[in-house]
């Protein structure tokens, strides 16, 4: 019986005592209450330079926490803790961490902007404070996007906010995330003990939305017409055809403030273009350098006139067939292309003349010969 009180006694006083420890100190939730503001994004956005057409491209990102910043008047900047619970794009599959940029999708206001999420709603924060984690950016197949340059710095740090969840002015025990800070660098907070305000090292500078710095540009290509010989017909007009080879499916270029797509195979072609020799050259705009194009003239070898064509002062060389004229396949280049054509076509004396009519222009010099001599020989007698 005094056993059983002894014990009585024991587990009451076990049970008081675990009551006034959690009056004393709130117990934590590992995870952020749901509800909140759990879910952070970062801007990627693609200046464009020359066209109003995006490009195709691929970036990826990966999240880690750092090792921190030492305290700053009682202030410390904790490293990232549970990174790998960290859901990009809503999911913790990596083949999901990416944001594409589509070819062909139409700028706004010269950018074309995506973002990325990074939900921090199952990592375990141990306790309310700071803390800072890193984001690196992977621009994948850089080298087969030579009109994009990325920005030189891959990473940016996010500083997340993480306090008590309040009500009546009393801490819940839960914890929630306050805010995010997204930096350009690793800075450390500063202190101003005037204002009692802590800032980023490099004040405003040191944060950011996220990757602004990269830029897209593309070149133009310009076709020409010169006729010359002096029977050439500077009034005439000449057609062409421009075939385009080597695009991303998608991407779009313009000519006469018309979007021209590259289909599947990577192909297309302008007709229809028509040129004198008094006319301004066409202007094609917003062409990737890595495309490819061909040249082709649209008339009849019976017209007489013999073709040739330079690419930037550069002589082609060109292809004759029976109803056109084909100026060698040129891969585009980070410039303007211009293209001369010219067509020259000059009078000739027909075969054969000369010849048929030399015996009776003889005869004739010699008959004015003869005339000369009687005549000459008649005014001496």
């Amino acid at each position: 019986m005094k056993l059983n009180k002894t014990i009585g006694r024991v587990a009451t006083t076990l049970v008081a005592t675990a009551m006034l420890a959690s009056l004393a100190a709130p117990a934590y939730a590992a995870k952020p209450t749901a509800g909140t503001q759990n879910k952070m994004t970062l801007n990627k956005t693609i200046t464009l330079s020359n066209t109003v057409y995006g490009p195709k491209a691929e970036f990826t990102y990966e999240i880690e926490g750092t090792s921190g910043k030492a305290a700053v008047n009682g202030v410390t900047i904790k490293g990232g803790v549970d990174a790998d619970q960290v859901k990009i794009n809503d999911t913790l599959d990596t083949a999901d961490d990416k944001i594409d940029f589509v070819a062909g999708e139409e700028a706004v206001n010269g950018k074309i902007t995506k973002t990325v999420s990074f939900d921090f709603s199952d990592v375990d924060f141990p306790e309310p404070g700071i803390y800072r984690y890193k984001i690196t950016e992977t621009f994948v197949d850089a080298a087969e996007n030579p009109d994009i340059v990325n920005g030189t710095n891959q990473y940016r740090y996010v500083d997340v906010t993480v306090k008590n969840e309040m009500q009546n002015e009393a801490p819940t025990g839960n914890l929630v995330i306050g805010s995010y800070q997204i930096l350009g660098s690793d800075v450390s907070l500063v202190y101003d003990s005037e204002s009692k305000q802590y800032s980023y090292e490099g004040g405003t500078a040191a944060k950011s939305n996220g990757y602004e710095d990269a830029t897209y540009t593309t070149y133009d290509l310009t076709l020409d017409k010169v006729v010359k010989g002096d029977m050439g017909n500077k009034g005439e007009e000449f057609d062409f055809t421009i075939e385009f080879t080597n695009g991303d499916a998608g991407e779009k270029f313009s000519y006469n403030n018309e979007p021209y797509t590259f289909g599947e195979n990577g192909q297309v072609s302008i007709t229809g273009i028509k040129l004198t020799d008094a006319a301004n050259p066409i202007q094609i705009t917003g062409l990737p350098s890595d495309v490819s194009y061909t040249v082709v003239e649209n008339i009849e070898q019976s017209k007489g006139y013999s073709t040739s064509a330079t690419v930037n002062g550069s002589e082609k060389d060109v292809t004759s067939a029976a109803d056109k004229q084909t100026v060698a396949t040129q891969k585009k280049s980070q410039t303007t292309d211009a293209v001369v054509v010219t067509n020259t076509k000059t009078s000739v004396t027909p075969t054969g003349i000369v010849m048929d009519v030399a015996p009776y222009a003889l005869l004739v010099v010699i008959a004015a010969a003869g005339c000369f001599v009687f005549l000459r020989k008649r005014r001496e007698d």
